[in-house]
C-alpha cells in the first residue's frame, strides 16, 4: 500500500480551553487518508545521509526497510 503525503500541518492550540485543546493539532493530509492528532512535539531522526536522485520516490529497499530506532547515521 501506497501512501502519499500531500502536506503536514500544525495548527495553533486553543489555549483558552480547558481540555487538551492547549497541545497543538497536527494535520497529515494525502491521498488516500487524513490523519490528525495532538502532540506537543517530535522527534525526527535520519537513518541514511541525503542523497540526490532524479524521482520523487524511493522504493522500500532503497530506503532501508521500516525501523523505530532512534539512532540517526553517523
Amino acid at each position: 500500500m501506497d501512501l502519499e503525503i500531500d502536506g503536514v500541518h500544525r495548527l495553533v492550540p486553543d489555549a483558552a480551553r480547558p481540555d487538551f485543546s492547549h497541545v497543538p493539532l497536527w494535520h497529515i493530509e494525502g491521498h488516500a487518508f487524513d490523519l490528525k492528532f495532538r502532540a506537543s512535539g517530535f522527534h525526527q531522526y535520519f537513518r541514511q545521509a541525503p542523497r540526490l536522485v532524479s524521482r520523487q520516490v524511493l522504493p522500500y529497499d532503497e530506503r532501508g526497510g521500516c525501523a523505530f530506532t532512534e539512532v540517526g547515521f553517523s
